[in-house]
């Protein structure tokens, strides 16, 4: 089948005959529709074996003809694509009407059928283009079914709120502690009962969300850690990934990257379920992704930590006072929500912590591990020794530590703040052992990081919003019949390609690679699918973008970036499932492989390697042990200052007429 079809394609390219774009089509398409004609070209030539190639070439028409004359003709109304060798009808759900282009899916047509394609060759270029506003769209808060206590910092923490900056938890230079000492110490997975947190409840598991999007009017319901990545990947089709600010930080970062990592431009996959109630549920894929690391479970316990005391910590949370056994469910505290409807989309965020005194009043807790731990999360005892000592500089320092959260998770949790209307973050940067400080940091800081101000924040996270709900619905639309889809986003290339697959037996959990492989000639049988492919173009104030961008380099709070879209879909076929595999593979691959390891004594001197320079900056364990027995000193002001205040805070001075 597959050496069939690169022969007709290989014949296709070298005659000319391969579908060129509609001269009604923008610049850019036609230059993509060029690309995508010479990439089958190349695939074919690779594919194809050489007798089957030279015979392409030489009889690749005679060939064509011959077959068409026994082929039967094709209806217009209905794209047939080869799906695991069996002809499969698939709806005709291209733009303006157009059918899916048998001959493209890898079959021989009749002359009638080829007839009828030339004729419409025009139509089907044809796109339908839809404009959406930065500034139209609303984001809504939706009241919560029932009020839940949101947590509050102790151990003095909340002056990290309202005090910018890093906050040393001790003074690296005199030793005293500005915090509580027992902060500095973490309690080990293997000392926590993690039974006692409040489980986290996926939106396909939530009958709560879903009655409230039956309710609210809303065809799709998810959480923030399941669509903010999926949101992400709206970003870089609308704007390519541009780059990032950071020039407040450091020379030292002068020649650093300003591109997100390329973990963040990495395709994302979610999963579309359709509930008993017709609602779509929109959960993360974890099908390539089910390890749980040590930094999954000290982000709970740590969260839980930081917002309670010493004795409710312990009493509640520590095996040896509780046990291992899984506690009663009455006994496990509920967790607090908030709820926005966004167009069609009914969104669920974790209201983690509380205080009044912010103008937002709720934020984040993040817990962010060392680079050196990042690197290697899988062997974490090995890193333990890369202690943060620095306020400044590219290695065991906090602007390091800021610096990766700009390229690799600003744009996930300025997406998260913004669904559960939160104030911003507060972090506590961690090595798993011990914590080294505390920052908090607010959501127009990180706007200005990513964005460049608050106005182009807004109104990209309107239309991001608004395309992944067109996307969403182009999918379930697509496949009608479907109870459970994986709808991957794949922009790391430029090619701004949506798949949307059919899950076998509604498996999730499974990625069906052995089915997706071409090579596997035994158990190739790749599910129903369908690829998009999303172009754009943007303007501002009604003046169109310069270069046929979609998007502005600087918005003032007055002005409108308003976003020109449109989707195409192609049908199932060969190329296609080859091309999904691919895909689906490499982000296996992505997730499987293993940070380069911790250099020993022998290789130390390789300056090339990261982690190599990151050795340089571990302590040593004598100084580790030293630093843990030390007499700890806590600040306490020597002069307290006595100032007349009411209890929520307000001062009662009226000025110096005292």
């Amino acid at each position: 089948m597959y050496r069939t079809l690169c022969s007709r394609r290989t014949a296709a390219a070298a005659s000319g005959s391969l579908a060129s774009p509609s001269p009604l089509a923008p610049p850019a398409l036609a230059r993509a529709a060029s690309t995508r004609a010479r990439d089958r070209a190349k695939l074919a030539n690779k594919l194809s074996p050489r007798r089957d190639h030279a015979a392409a070439k030489g009889k690749g028409k005679q060939q064509r003809e011959a077959a068409s004359s026994s082929s039967s003709p094709i209806p217009a109304a209905v794209g047939i694509g080869m799906v695991g060798g069996a002809a499969a009808a698939l709806p005709s759900f291209g733009m303006g009407g157009a059918a899916v282009d048998p001959w493209a899916a890898g079959f021989e047509v009749s002359s009638a059928s080829k007839s009828h394609k030339a004729a419409k060759q025009q139509s089907s270029n044809r796109m339908e283009w839809v404009t959406i506003s930065g500034t139209d769209f609303k984001y809504d808060m939706v009241k919560p079914p029932a009020e839940v206590r949101v947590a509050e910092l102790r151990h003095g923490l909340d002056r990290v709120l309202f005090n910018p900056g890093v906050h040393f938890l001790q003074d690296p230079r005199s030793g005293v502690y500005n915090f509580d000492p027992y902060l500095q110490r973490i309690a080990h997975p293997d000392d926590v009962n993690f039974d006692t947190f409040p489980p986290y409840i996926t939106a396909s598991k939530d009958p709560q969300l879903r009655a409230m999007a039956k309710r609210e009017g809303c065809s799709f319901v998810s959480s923030t850690s399941s669509i903010s990545g999926a949101m992400s990947q709206m970003y870089f089709m609308m704007t390519g990934g541009k780059p990032l600010d950071i020039s407040k930080l450091s020379h030292d970062f002068i020649s650093q990257s300003t591109a997100f990592t390329r973990i963040m431009r990495s395709p994302t996959s979610v999963v579309l379920t359709r509930q008993e109630n017709g609602v779509y549920s929109v959960d993360a894929d974890k099908s390539y992704d089910k390890r749980e690391t040590i930094l999954t479970r000290l982000g709970k316990s740590m969260e839980r930590m930081l917002t309670t005391t010493r004795d409710e910590f312990a009493s509640q949370h520590l095996i040896k006072n509780v046990g291992a056994a899984k506690p009663a469910q009455s006994s496990v505290p509920e967790e607090a929500y908030a709820y926005g409807r966004a167009g069609g989309m009914l969104l669920r965020a974790q209201l983690d912590c509380y205080d009044p005194r912010l103008p937002r009043k709720t934020f984040d807790l993040k817990t962010r591990a060392t680079l050196a731990v990042r690197m290697n999360a899988d062997n974490v005892d090995d890193n333990v020794l890369y202690h943060i000592k620095y306020a400044h500089g590219l290695f065991a320092s906090y602007e390091r530590e800021y610096y990766d959260m700009i390229r690799a998770a600003f744009l996930k949790y300025s997406l998260q703040v913004r669904i559960g209307h939160m104030d911003g973050i507060m972090v506590a940067f961690h090595n798993t052992a011990r914590i080294f400080g505390f920052q908090y940091i607010s959501l127009e800081e990180m706007d200005s990081s990513l964005f460049g101000g608050s106005a182009f924040a807004d109104q990209t996270f309107a239309l991001s919003a608004q395309l992944l709900e067109a996307i969403l619905r182009r999918a379930v639309d697509t496949h009608p019949d479907a109870r459970v889809l994986r709808v991957t986003f794949d922009t790391e290339r430029g090619e701004n390609a949506v798949y949307v697959e059919e899950v076998p037996g509604g498996n999730a959990d499974d990625m069906h690679l052995d089915r997706l492989n071409p090579r596997n000639a035994s158990k190739f049988n790749p599910p129903p699918m369908s690829r998009f492919r999303v172009y754009s173009a943007g303007s501002v104030n009604g003046e169109p973008l310069a270069d046929d961008t979609a998007h502005p380099r600087y918005l003032n709070p007055t002005d409108e970036w308003k976003l020109r879209y449109a989707i195409t879909t192609e049908g199932a076929s060969d190329h296609l499932a080859f091309d999904y595999f691919k895909l689906r593979r490499a982000q296996d691959e992505a997730r499987r492989s293993r940070p380069e390891p911790v250099p020993g004594a022998d290789d130390r001197n390789k300056s090339g390697s990261l982690m190599a320079k990151v050795r340089r900056h571990f302590v040593s364990e004598d100084e580790a042990a030293l630093d843990a027995e030390a007499t700890k000193v806590m600040y306490k002001s020597r002069f307290p200052v006595a100032v007349p205040m009411t209890k929520r805070g307000e001062v009662k001075d009226a000025g110096w007429d005292l």
